[in-house]
């Protein structure tokens, strides 16, 4: 029974220790909870300036701007309500005309001939008026009838002669057999078809420097400076090759 006292004795002096640790380390814990002052208010304007907004607002991504709406091309009106008559060259062999005609022509036509106009054949009048100076629709070394539809608006012609000045009417054949003309052309020029016989008649050739050429030595830049001084013998000595090596015979 004695030996039990110093072993009981023990253990409720550890207890003891224990429950006093646990005991002040609660109390300082609330003390210390009690007294920690709070932070106060920082006002916007403060926040604002201060480092940490800065630096907020430095790694803010960039803004991703939206695309705006697609919107439709505007498309070419195909008719504009005007009076053209265009006569292009696509090549010595082939011309290209494009035409429009205006509600008002359509309207002037209407009235002067009457309804038996529309029921003429449309037709363009291919003139040749090559060397003609002041062409009139009269006066044309010759011209063709080309037939074509009453709904188109271009056409390409073909033509059998290079090199000759073009000139077309659009127009109607009526049923008595007269040809109204309803827009008239520019004037154009078909290119050859072949190699021009025109010379340059300012070109010449120097045969006296394409002669000596083979003498001029090292040192001379043109032909032309050869021709200046032919008659300076240490420019004209003549030319000896040794092992592939060109010098003047000394």
């Amino acid at each position: 029974m004695e030996a039990l006292i110093p072993w009981v004795t023990g253990v409720l002096i550890i207890l003891g220790i224990i429950a006093a640790a646990w005991y002040t380390s609660s109390a300082i814990y609330k003390r210390v909870k009690k007294i920690e002052p709070q932070p106060k208010p920082v006002p916007a304007a403060a926040k604002k300036n201060s480092p940490e907004a800065e630096f907020a607002e430095e790694i803010t991504p960039f803004p991703v701007w939206e695309k705006p709406a697609d919107f439709p091309d505007p498309e070419l009106p195909s008719l504009y309500n005007k009076d053209c008559l265009m006569l292009m060259v696509r090549d010595p062999y082939w011309l290209y005309a494009y035409w429009e005609i205006s509600a008002a022509k359509h309207e002037e036509l209407k009235n002067k001939y009457g309804d038996k106009f529309w029921k003429g054949q449309p037709v363009i009048r291919l003139y040749d008026i090559t060397g003609v100076h002041s062409f009139d629709g009269t006066n044309a070394n010759s011209y063709t009838d080309i037939y074509i539809n009453g709904i188109c608006n271009d056409w390409y012609i073909e033509i059998a002669s290079p090199d000759r000045k073009y000139c077309i009417d659009l127009g109607r054949i009526l049923p008595g057999g007269q040809f109204v003309t309803m827009l008239r052309s520019n004037i154009v020029k078909t290119p050859r078809a072949a190699l021009s016989d025109r010379f340059d008649e300012d070109w010449m050739w120097i045969d006296g420097i394409y002669q000596s050429m083979g003498r001029v030595q090292y040192g001379i830049s043109t032909a032309l400076i050869y021709e200046e001084i032919p008659s300076s013998p240490e420019f004209n000595k003549p030319m000896v090759v040794n092992r592939n090596k060109t010098k003047g015979v000394i």
